[in-house]
């Protein structure tokens, strides 16, 4: 090899090269040469597969870089959010053919979502497409300045309403989830708790339902999330002719598979069952997949079932000390905070209460 006077070493693409010359303007021209020639091999790469979906590519991504890390949970947390939010908006499109335009669009659709999970999309969104540059599927990552939409405050929630209410009651008399998402209405059991449930914990003798263990993050059954949440709770009539007797440590509600829930399971099932609310209030279905406008809100989710337990308990007059009970909260100011609210139902009850305390003195006399 001859021997040149200068020598300038660089890193592309996380790889070192060198360049050699007799003169420094030589030294610069031939690095820039070398650059250009390794863009356009990196360009040719990516030119012989043109034809990878992002849907393909989330598959790689998930099963190389994501499974082996993660624990079970967060995998199925980014499992959903490819293909809740990202993957039925872009799982068709090739991966050249994203524009930023097109992963803002996904974003701007969960307008109303809480803004932590918002957040997670857009992340998931990062690290998909970065990955893709990295592994030289791509030459330049779309998912930049990505915006987040307006958002509810995280921990939000709210009460079902009329029309809700009457197509999960209609849902519930068919559906293969009925006796699961009942028992969140009825009970106001956390989704993490319905999990846990027990033949053992189901008394229908006095119709009751205990509540000592919940489903944990690490996708194992352990103590409920605090003392307070270990309870019992009521069956009322409407929800006893659902719960069928099981095994003493057999699990009350299971997967379509027959095995015990999961957080994943648990996200099929109230989103099959929400699917399946949409086409009874009138939802169009084409190729299997529901067509908007959207009948039933989409921000609807199974927890919002037990918050409706507690404003409907205030409304029908649980006193606040036994209603956290039947809550399970440790603290009764978090009781407070949630429940008794001056809802319109609770205002008109007080009103009505009034008006028949006034209505004595209507004659203008007093006693």
């Amino acid at each position: 090899m001859r021997n040149y006077k200068h020598r300038k070493r660089f890193q592309y693409d996380g790889k070192q090269y060198s360049v050699y010359a007799d003169t420094l303007l030589e030294l610069g021209k031939r690095q820039a040469e070398k650059i250009a020639q390794l863009e356009k091999e990196k360009t040719e790469q990516i030119i012989q597969s043109p034809d990878m979906t992002v849907r393909q590519w989330a598959a790689v991504w998930l099963t190389t870089y994501k499974k082996p890390v993660l624990i079970e949970s967060t995998y199925e947390d980014y499992t959903e959010r490819l293909n809740k939010h990202i993957l039925p908006h872009i799982g068709h499109m090739k991966l050249r053919d994203v524009r930023n335009s097109h992963l803002q669009d996904i974003l701007s659709t969960m307008a109303g979502y809480s803004r932590d999970r918002i957040g997670k999309v857009r992340n998931c969104i990062t690290q998909l497409f970065t990955r893709a540059v990295h592994d030289g599927n791509l030459l330049k990552s779309p998912a930049y300045d990505l915006m987040i939409p307006t958002t509810k405050p995280n921990g939000s929630r709210r009460s079902i309403t009329a029309m809700e209410r009457g197509y999960i009651l209609s849902t519930a008399n068919t559906h293969p989830a009925g006796a699961w998402v009942l028992t969140m209405l009825y009970c106001g059991l956390r989704p993490q708790e319905t999990a846990a449930l027990q033949g053992r914990h189901i008394n229908q003798s006095v119709t009751e339902i205990i509540i000592e263990q919940a489903l944990k993050s690490d996708g194992k059954i352990g103590e409920a999330k605090s003392g307070a949440s270990k309870r019992t709770v009521p069956i009322p009539p409407q929800l006893a002719p659902y719960l069928t007797k099981v095994d003493p440590f057999d699990f009350v509600f299971k997967s379509s598979t027959g095995k015990p829930l999961t957080k994943k399971t648990m996200n099929d099932l109230w989103h099959n069952f929400k699917r399946q609310m949409n086409i009874n209030a009138g939802c169009q279905v084409y190729r299997n997949r529901l067509m908007p406008p959207y009948k039933i809100a989409e921000d609807l989710t199974a927890y919002y079932l037990r918050h409706t337990f507690g404003c409907d308990a205030a409304i029908a007059g649980v006193d606040i000390d036994m209603l956290a009970k039947l809550m399970g909260h440790s603290n009764i100011a978090v009781t407070a905070k949630y429940y008794l609210h001056a809802n319109e139902e609770r205002r008109k009850q007080a009103a009505d209460k009034m008006a028949t305390y006034h209505s004595q003195f209507a004659s203008g006399t007093s006693t």
